[in-house]
């Protein structure tokens, strides 16, 4: 399976057309023949809906990543710190009360499948991760 994984990632998750396990290949004709070149289409997509939404939070996407939180119907807004005598925008503030997370410029934000928030520091420390459910 591990070389059918480097070829097939969408093989990860169970293809919600033809019913095929995941790990195991798609098939054709009514189960009868395996497809050995691709999956079905409804599985690469069951795939990507699996997968974390990430977004690289700079003073650049500052504003298309809010706009993105907020379609998701959670609460987000600029984060203010105290910077040289004055008062700057130093990230993005996701979620609100004891389950807000907030992600720096330079940050990785991200949005996990099951609808919780975290962020992955800049400095690349995975062991770092803080997280949040919406």
């Amino acid at each position: 399976m591990p070389d059918r994984l480097a070829h097939f990632p969408a093989l990860a998750v169970a293809c919600p057309t033809c019913q095929s396990p995941a790990g195991q290949l798609c098939t054709s004709h009514f189960g009868t023949r395996p497809r050995r070149s691709d999956v079905h289409q409804a599985r690469t997509r069951a795939h990507a809906a699996a997968q974390p939404t990430t977004w690289l939070v700079t003073p650049q996407t500052i504003n298309a990543v809010d706009d993105a939180v907020d379609a998701y119907g959670t609460y987000a807004k600029g984060y203010f710190e105290f910077v040289d005598g004055r008062t700057t925008v130093v990230g993005l503030r996701v979620g609100s009360g004891p389950d807000r997370v907030v992600a720096r410029f330079g940050d990785t934000l991200v949005r996990h499948p099951n609808g919780r928030w975290s962020v992955r520091p800049a400095a690349d420390q995975p062991d770092t991760e803080t997280e949040a459910t919406r």
